[in-house]
């Protein structure tokens, strides 16, 4: 991602211990109780909802894949306990890297953004899925997740221009 300096029309700037970020002034920010983290919620002028989540536990975005099996295993995977709907049959003798790439519902892009590294996810099929970043380690640990659930493709393209003012502080 471009490392010059994003500005948003339009916007004002949210702190949150030594982090900010520009938000669409039509966007609201509500902070809410984390355990061990700081959390807000981010709705956007359509009631979308956006969460940050700045903690040693925050949420890493990590993709659990479906499970994928041919038809003629139903059967004896069912017998194992997993529940029909929990699992993605195919009428063919084997499961290909294709066919789990055909499946799986999101793209991961890995970015350097203002110096630390970030991993960008993004819906693969148009607004079904989770839009977001992840910095696994920005300070002591802690880690910044902001994502979205089924934006469509304009949130999609405003909150990835929220995630480039990402902006870190040194304390």
């Amino acid at each position: 991602m471009n490392q010059d300096k994003i500005v948003i029309k339009g916007a004002r700037e949210h702190n949150l211990k030594n982090i900010s970020l520009e938000i669409p002034k039509k966007w609201n920010v509500y902070k809410l109780k984390g355990t061990d983290s700081y959390v807000r919620l981010i709705t956007t002028e359509k009631n979308d909802s956006i969460h940050l989540d700045y903690g040693m536990y925050s949420n890493s975005l990590k993709y659990y894949p479906p499970t994928i099996a041919p038809l003629k295993k139903k059967e004896m995977i069912l017998n194992f306990g997993l529940k029909e709907s929990e699992v993605i049959f195919l009428d063919k003798d084997s499961i290909t890297e294709k066919d789990r790439e055909f499946y799986k519902n999101r793209i991961e892009l890995i970015e350097t953004i203002n110096g630390k590294k970030a991993k960008i996810v993004l819906p693969k099929k148009g607004e079904i899925g989770i839009g977001g970043i992840h910095f696994e380690n920005i300070e002591n640990n802690n880690k910044l997740t902001i994502y979205g659930r089924n934006l469509n493709n304009e949130k999609s393209m405003k909150l990835i221009e929220v995630i480039k003012t990402v902006k870190f502080k040194k304390r």
